[in-house]
């Protein structure tokens, strides 16, 4: 369920350059410019620990660092783009923030002239007419399933179509479909029916989903389907609300006052995109908070697991630093204050069980 716009929003790409995956987009860029074991690729340090296991396998991945508000830390960032010149930099914030285009000018000139930049707008909405003009080797790459009922991935840049470099269909290809009609069948109808069972079996195919998607060696097109139908949704209705949402969520959590909660500043929520809303808790109280929410049918997760990926300056401590809560269209207001309300609750309740320990 997505608000429509009354006519055909403009085009991001080309449906020759719309993939079924992220991961499918990246595998394409790579096989173009020959990316191999040799070449370097700058990623941040709090990252998809799937993309990243991914990118370590096709070439030598460096990290720079993100602050603990999701901003890239600049200093970090500049460092590491004079020291190794990379052949791949990815740029990517959870709050939906990159960099400035001074910035952009300064990353290129410390960078190689082949250097490939790729900003991850896996966890942003992109809205075509405010898209700024990209130069050679400069791409944006889109994963619209996070924030739309569909699936696929944009590839945005000059980049010119390769039919040999990719394919249009194969199993994998159908397996993600069935898998994600199915998941979305299964949520919707536990959203209707508010059904605990309903909502696990959901989850339990997501997972499945989540799995699979991005893992064939080929990079796989996306269906001409969904690349029309996503056309039609008000990009910029959706944006907004995820972003009222999320401010909403920060003055409504502001107001309890437990040393086990942290918010972020108001001026960050309201200058970022947000997929999901952050929750900073503490590690000690996370998976009974998770539990407790869920028991609700309020949906509450970690955004990732800490990586397996071995790098001395991956921050295992932020990965466990905080929980996610949803944002999407169908949430409403009044879904914001209830929530916030339940995590009330049970942070007085664990006061209440730390006072009886006590005694």
């Amino acid at each position: 369920m997505q608000p429509l716009s009354s006519k055909k929003g403009m085009i991001l790409t080309t449906s020759e350059h719309f993939f079924l995956s992220f991961t499918d987009t990246l595998r394409y860029i790579f096989l173009h410019y020959k990316i191999g074991v040799e070449d370097k690729i700058l990623v941040p340090a709090f990252y998809c620990p799937d993309t990243l296991r991914f990118l370590s396998q096709v070439a030598t991945v460096v990290l720079y660092q993100i602050n603990r508000d999701f901003s890239i830390n600049k200093a970090s960032y500049f460092e590491q783009v004079a020291k190794f010149r990379p052949r791949v930099i990815i740029n990517y914030s959870f709050s939906g923030l990159s960099l400035t285009s001074e910035e952009l000018v300064r990353c290129k000139a410390l960078g190689a002239d082949s250097t490939v930049i790729i900003e991850d707008c896996a966890h942003r909405i992109i809205i075509p007419e405010d898209l700024p003009e990209l130069g050679p080797n400069h791409f944006y790459v889109t994963s619209i399933r996070k924030h739309s009922p569909l699936q696929g991935s944009h590839l945005i840049g000059n980049l010119p179509p390769a039919d040999h470099l990719s394919t249009r269909f194969n199993w994998y290809k159908l397996r993600c479909y069935l898998l994600h009609l199915i998941q979305g069948g299964l949520s919707l109808a536990a959203y209707l029916g508010r059904s605990p069972w309903l909502y696990e079996r959901s989850s339990d195919v997501f997972l499945h989903h989540d799995q699979l998607i991005g893992s064939f060696s080929r990079p796989t097109r996306g269906s001409r389907f969904s690349f029309e139908l996503y056309k039609f949704i008000n990009l910029r209705k959706v944006r907004q609300h995820q972003k009222e949402m999320a401010e909403m969520y920060n003055r409504q959590l502001k107001t309890i006052k437990s040393p086990l909660l942290k918010v972020l500043a108001d001026e960050v929520v309201k200058a970022g995109e947000w997929i999901y809303y952050p929750l900073f808790v503490e590690p000690k109280i996370q998976v009974n908070l998770i539990t407790y929410l869920e028991e609700k049918n309020i949906f509450a997760d970690m955004l990732w697991e800490t990586p397996t990926f071995q790098d001395a300056q991956i921050d295992h401590g932020f990965y466990q630093s905080f929980i996610i809560l949803p944002v999407h269209w169908l949430i409403k207001k009044e879904d914001v204050i209830l929530i916030c309300q339940e995590i009330a609750f049970f942070l007085s309740s664990q006061n209440r069980l730390h006072d009886a320990n006590k005694i």
